[in-house]
């Protein structure tokens, strides 16, 4: 029998697996078609995205000249009116901050660099997976192909050098936890469910942990923590010793739903509530240190959000600025599993002072008219908190609330999620702690590094992390295939991929498979 999730885990586990696509990047990428779902359970297709790699080792190496950008973020507390912002807060790259500003950046933690990423650095070595084509689907929707359950790969050890070599092949694949010579893995079962499994770094010694996802890892006491099925044949939070790979299930009064965070000893996580006051926008912010104790309830908001909400409502995007938590929450419906708006919230971290920010209305028939988008970010600079939102992704215009005050002004800043690298004027770059200024990771993306025949429909750049100083990327061409279509929805075959890497002064850029 297969083992039980319910229905809030389950789309909150397919969201943060990355399965739900986001209505501001199809508006940006011009792919048509947005339909909202009110009151209807719709009809949803989940498509997986995994990371893509490839066999094919590539030594080229060019140089790229650093492009400076001038962006916004300049506030009158003083101004009453409505008005759009002028703009003047500047764009850095990573090596022009200050080294503390780096440091942070770059997360250094111990001998393990990136730990749970895509790449991670141990004892100065690199691990990745290289992916190959028979990895993934040659076709998807909006250009994202499924895996292939069990396609084999190679996990690949790159020395200080720049030398590549095989440490081991399985059929594991997505991201990469390491504990004192130990890696914790994940692999697909035939029911498209992860199974975590721990090996050496060579590949030995495999250790089955059970049906699962890991969400994180504490490296000062070495635990990981993971959604994991139970003695009861449910899916429950369980802590996992990096040591022994023993398990001990966390008993909470709230059952995890959704792991949203792993900060200082703390995992921040969604509770589990009735999910018929989940469909009208009830959740619980819960938090617990990773013993086990002090577990608290943080917010219990009120099933006041939607008049529907076929999949339950989720907390998309979280952001903490000192004591204070700030997060949204909504849910995601239609055919197209797209985001119905929805609140911004605040707490502090020991549950005091909740306070809803945005989106507060009691006009059911209008709400689209005051809800907000799932994705914000607060700053925190010379005594000015501003949380930065837009409000529909329809006419796509950004908000500023000056959290002292309370004002609302229109701005020109761009609305993107703290620690998460985006595409900003054909670069990449990141907003981290709570800083109004952006870094660039890359000054711009050169799509010319795919060496391709004719141009292609499509172009993606994802898979975005940095370990030790490198930026790794990986850069897709897609074309279009009306056979992979399934209604509205675009479908595309994948050209060609190419996983790359760049220094972070963005002097040196590589290769490191193609397919």
């Amino acid at each position: 029998m297969p083992a039980k999730l319910s229905a809030q885990t389950y789309y909150a586990q397919k969201t943060r697996a990355g399965m739900r696509l986001n209505m501001r990047e199809i508006l940006k990428k011009s792919v048509r078609g947005i339909i909202k779902a009110k009151g209807v359970l719709a009809l949803f297709i989940l498509t997986a995205v995994f990371v893509i790699g490839c066999a094919k080792q590539n030594d080229k190496q060019v140089s790229v000249e650093p492009n400076k950008e001038e962006v916004a973020n300049d506030i009158d507390q003083d101004n009453n009116t409505t008005e759009v912002i002028e703009t003047e807060t500047d764009t850095e790259t990573a090596t022009e901050t200050e080294a503390e500003n780096v440091n942070d950046v770059i997360e250094h933690t111990g001998e393990v660099i990136n730990n749970g990423g895509l790449y991670v650095s141990y004892k100065g070595n690199v691990y990745y997976r290289q992916y190959t084509a028979n990895s993934y689907a040659a076709e998807g929707i909006f250009g994202t192909y499924e895996a292939v359950v069990g396609a084999k790969k190679n996990m690949m050890c790159m020395k200080q050098d720049g030398t590549s070599e095989i440490a081991f092949s399985d059929t594991g694949e997505g991201n990469i936890y390491i504990y004192k010579d130990r890696m914790y893995l994940e692999k697909s079962g035939e029911d498209y469910l992860p199974n975590v499994y721990a090996v050496d770094l060579d590949g030995s010694n495999e250790q089955i942990i059970g049906k699962g996802w890991i969400k994180g890892i504490d490296e000062e006491t070495g635990t990981l923590v993971g959604v994991l099925v139970d003695e009861e044949n449910t899916y429950q939070l369980h802590m996992l010793d990096g040591a022994t790979g023993e398990t001990k299930k966390y008993e909470l009064k709230v059952p995890c739903a959704e792991v949203l965070a792993l900060r200082d000893g703390v995992i921040y996580y969604s509770g589990e509530v009735e999910f018929e006051v989940s469909q009208l926008g009830k959740i619980k912010l819960c938090s617990v240190n990773i013993d086990g104790t002090n577990e608290k309830l943080l917010a219990d908001t009120n099933a006041d959000l939607y008049e529907y909400g076929d999949r339950g409502t989720v907390v998309p995007c979280i952001q903490f600025v000192g004591e204070t938590i700030y997060f949204a929450y909504g849910a995601y419906g239609g055919t197209g599993n797209f985001y119905q708006s929805g609140k911004i919230a605040k707490v502090k971290k020991d549950g005091s002072e909740f306070t809803v920010l945005l989106g507060n209305t009691e006009d059911l028939e209008n709400f689209n008219n005051d809800l907000v988008n799932d994705t914000f970010y607060v700053t925190s600079d010379s005594g000015k908190d501003i949380l930065y939102y837009s409000q529909s992704v329809e006419n796509n215009e950004s908000f500023a609330l000056n959290l002292s005050t309370g004002k609302v002004e229109k701005t020109d800043f761009p609305v993107y999620a703290e620690g998460k690298p985006f595409e900003y004027e054909g670069g990449v770059s990141i907003y981290q702690n709570a800083s109004p200024k952006m870094i660039t990771w890359i000054p711009f993306v050169d799509y010319s590094y795919l060496e391709l025949e004719k141009e292609a429909d499509y172009y993606t750049v994802k898979d975005i992390e940095l370990c030790d100083n490198w930026v790794y990327y990986r850069l897709e061409a897609n074309e279009n295939d009306p056979e992979a279509s399934i209604g509205w929805r675009d479908g595309y075959r994948r050209v060609k991929t190419k996983i790359m890497r760049q220094q972070l002064d963005g002097e040196t850029v590589e290769t490191l498979f193609e397919y």
